[in-house]
């Protein structure tokens, strides 16, 4: 986790005293210290105003969705009246995919409710498989499959394969093995997963996607029509 920058004496002093009057200002800081920006910026600075004057630089008060932001005061800000009202389609779609790519699942359910277009849980699907989140892929899964998500696209095979290709990119060989077993066909265009794992420097991917048998066969296909 990224580490703090220290707090200057005496406002230091002066914010722990109110937090951990107990400890010495110097534990209480190296505690913040393990905390990470988002942590700071989104909760512990909400703890009273010392905490928020103390801890007042740009690095304690951006909030970088594409990591994880601590739930609960995620669900405050973006599911209260009017928090994506001003927010374009362009907005909305980026919103989601930083999310999917923080892996936090309570943080993508309440995005997917605020985003509010269509298709936004297949497009998240993509940017997680990108980031490597096995488990943000399985929930979005399952919410593209049962129909629970009534703006997302139900389409199957297409959602996994093109979550694929951004599992190829991103070099994740464990959500590609899951992607893989979740259809019985890929598309023609699977053969570029190969070279789109290997253009990226993953080497060891792209030789493991040669011998799984779908792509193979995909392979031999495209040979025959040439």
């Amino acid at each position: 986790m990224a580490q703090q920058h220290p707090a200057e004496a005496p406002a230091r002093e002066l914010w722990s005293s109110r937090v951990w009057p107990q400890l010495l200002p110097e534990l209480a800081e190296r505690i913040v210290g393990c905390l990470s920006c988002n942590d700071v910026a989104a909760a512990f600075r909400q703890v009273n105003k010392a905490t928020a004057e103390a801890f007042s630089g740009p690095q304690h008060t951006i909030v970088r969705l594409s990591e994880p932001v601590p739930p609960h005061a995620f669900a405050a800000h973006w599911l209260a009246p009017g928090a994506t009202r001003g927010l374009n389609l362009v907005r909305r779609r980026k919103l989601v995919r930083l999310v999917a790519a923080s892996g936090v699942l309570p943080n993508m359910e309440v995005m997917l409710q605020a985003a509010g277009f269509y298709g936004a849980a297949a497009e998240a699907l993509n940017e997680a498989a990108l980031a490597g989140q096995l488990l943000m892929c399985q929930w979005l899964w399952d919410q593209l499959a049962n129909g629970a998500d009534d703006l997302a696209d139900p389409r199957g095979e297409y959602n996994a394969s093109s979550a694929l290709a951004f599992a190829a990119c991103g070099g994740h060989r464990h959500v590609c093995e899951w992607l893989l077993a979740l259809v019985d066909r890929v598309s023609p265009s699977a053969e570029n997963l190969v070279y789109a794992a290997a253009s990226r420097g993953h080497v060891d991917l792209a030789e493991w996607l040669l011998q799984q048998d779908i792509i193979r066969a995909i392979r031999r296909r495209l040979r025959l029509l040439r």
